[in-house]
C-alpha cells in the first residue's frame, strides 16, 4: 500500500512512514495547528501526543495494518496522515488523522492530497 502511495505522489510529494526520529518535525507541524489541539485537549500538544498517534491502533488491529505517514515537499513535512487498512471491516480504510502544516491551509493542498488518496485506494 505504501508503495502504491509513493508511486502515485511521485513528483509532487515524497511519502514515507514517520518514526520516532521524526517526532520533532511532526510536533512542529502539530504546533502549527494550535487551534485544533486547543479544541480537542486541555494541554498543549507534546512529543508524547506524536508518539501516541504514531503507535496507537484501534482494538483488534495489528501494527502492520496501521500507517502513519508524512508527505514531504522540498524536504518540508507538509502533511501527516494516519490510516488503518481493514478497519472497521476488511473492505475499509479508516483515516484517523489528516493534518497539514498551517502554512498550506486554504490553498487546496489538503483537498488535492485527500482526493488523490481516495482515488488511489479505490
Amino acid at each position: 500500500m505504501l508503495k502504491k502511495l509513493t508511486e502515485a505522489f511521485r513528483g509532487q510529494y515524497i511519502v514515507r512512514p514517520l518514526t520516532r526520529d521524526d517526532v520533532p518535525a511532526v510536533l512542529k507541524l502539530y504546533q502549527s495547528n494550535a487551534g485544533y489541539y486547543a479544541a480537542i485537549q486541555n494541554n498543549p500538544v507534546s512529543e508524547e501526543d506524536c508518539i501516541h498517534d504514531m503507535t496507537e491502533c484501534p482494538p483488534g488491529i495489528s501494527a502492520d495494518q496501521k500507517y502513519f505517514i508524512g508527505l514531504y515537499q522540498d524536504e518540508i513535512l507538509t502533511a501527516v496522515m494516519d490510516f488503518v487498512d481493514g478497519y472497521p471491516d476488511a473492505d475499509t480504510i479508516y483515516i484517523g488523522l489528516f493534518i497539514m502544516d498551517s502554512v498550506f491551509h486554504g490553498k487546496g493542498t489538503g483537498t488535492a492530497i485527500l482526493s488523490s488518496f481516495l482515488s488511489i485506494m479505490r
